[in-house]
């Protein structure tokens, strides 16, 4: 060996799918270990989810929800709602690091660290598009006549609870829909848009239950479908979830704080709502597909562009 010889320079590694994906090759990671991942999983979520129920129930029993500016008992129903998906987390993280034998941090990101602007510009850009093209939208679909104000109690009262709870929502759905799953998949699947389809389509399935279906299943579903998609296109460009955490977060704090439909059980928190049994058209599900394009591109490359500044 040459004295002479400079040691070589340790590689970085950029956050890449590769990699992402890469990251199922440690660990727990047969056919047989994912499907008891699974089960784990569920069983784990339903524990802690009845003792949630358990203990609010006696909590209830303590505290009147006889409020004078929302229904106490549909404000209730909204806050276990949203606290179940912080139990379905703690149970993804269990299962990832103690069956499967990986880092959490490897279902989020391929990156050595959260990439925090890559999840704030995805937000930017959905609040920028929406608020621009929304109005558009509802001036086309003729629904002006149907949006009330909300009262500015029960708007602060949802800002208190839903700010923090549901950006812990929408960002455990992404964990396990684009991450376990997708990493799951990945396996056994040899091409990654295969992967995406299957998780995207799980995702719309997961959604077919809620009231919006249920008048226009086909609109609402395929508008479900196209943002799993979309949040699917960021994952794979960038190797990481933080984009389409930020664009998940963005999409629901707007439907649940600024403009949200009447649901049944369910309070009226947002700044304004649509009255009436939600309808989802097809109207719907084409500016639905508009608007993942452009939020998927422009989020990339506003990314892309804060990436080369940042290296420079």
């Amino acid at each position: 060996m040459n004295d002479q010889e400079s040691p070589q320079e340790p590689q970085t590694t950029l956050p890449s799918i590769e990699h992402y994906f890469g990251a199922v090759k440690t660990g727990r990671h047969y056919w047989w270990h994912w499907l008891t991942g699974v089960c784990l999983m569920l069983l784990i979520f339903l524990a802690m989810l009845i003792s949630l129920a358990v203990v609010f129930g006696l909590c209830e029993d303590l505290i009147d929800f006889n409020l004078t500016v929302v229904d106490g008992q549909e404000l209730a129903n909204l806050v276990v709602l949203l606290l179940s998906f912080l139990v379905a987390f703690v149970a993804i993280a269990v299962i990832q690091k103690f069956w499967h034998r990986r880092p959490v941090a490897g279902l989020i990101t391929s990156a050595k660290k959260f990439r925090w602007g890559n999840c704030c510009r995805a937000m930017v850009v959905f609040f920028v598009l929406v608020f621009l093209f929304n109005p558009v939208l509802i001036w086309f679909s003729g629904t002006w006549d149907r949006i009330s104000i909300n009262g500015i109690w029960p708007f602060l009262i949802g800002i208190l609870i839903l700010v923090p709870l549901v950006p812990i929502q929408s960002a455990c759905e992404e964990i396990l829909f684009r991450g376990y799953l997708n990493q799951a998949l990945s396996k056994y699947l040899k091409y990654p848009i295969l992967v995406y389809l299957a998780t995207s389509l799980l995702f719309s399935l997961a959604h077919a239950l809620n009231e919006e279906a249920y008048i226009q299943m086909w609109p609402y579903l395929v508008c479900i479908f196209a943002f799993a998609a979309g949040a699917c296109v960021l994952l794979h460009l960038e190797g990481g979830l933080e984009s389409a955490m930020g664009y998940h977060i963005a999409n629901n704090l707007f439907a649940f704080c600024v403009l949200g439909g009447e649901l049944e059980d369910m309070p009226e928190l947002s700044l304004f709502y649509l009255r009436g049994t939600p309808k989802v058209t097809m109207l719907d599900a084409c500016y639905e597909v508009l608007m993942v394009v452009g939020v998927v591109a422009l989020t990339l490359v506003w990314n892309r562009r804060a990436a080369r500044n940042k290296s420079c």
